[in-house]
């Protein structure tokens, strides 16, 4: 048996576990830098993995902006890649 684990094996295995303030996610998915429709920024921050479900739903509606003819959007932050705490940051107009 090989160690490495199937892609849909590993999607079943995506969980959040506790609650948005004391948490964190096992079996996290990463969003890949660039696809259709968006792009993923502040990639020094490490925060572009997410529960499966999360990460399936970014890229389907990066699919759909393409589709409508939108500009490309971004993502900043989804999660660490096991969880944890997130340092706040203000909001930049």
């Amino acid at each position: 048996m090989s160690g490495a684990a199937s892609p849909v094996r590993h999607m079943a295995r995506t969980r959040a576990i506790g609650s948005y303030t004391h948490g964190c996610l096992a079996g996290g998915i990463a969003l890949p830098i660039d696809g259709p429709g968006y792009e993923a920024i502040r990639l020094q921050r490490r925060r572009i993995f997410g529960h499966a479900d999360m990460i399936a739903y970014l890229r389907k509606l990066g699919e759909k902006t393409v589709a409508a003819g939108l500009p490309r959007f971004r993502v900043g932050d989804v999660a660490q890649a096991r969880g944890g705490p997130a340092a706040l940051w203000p909001s930049q107009p």
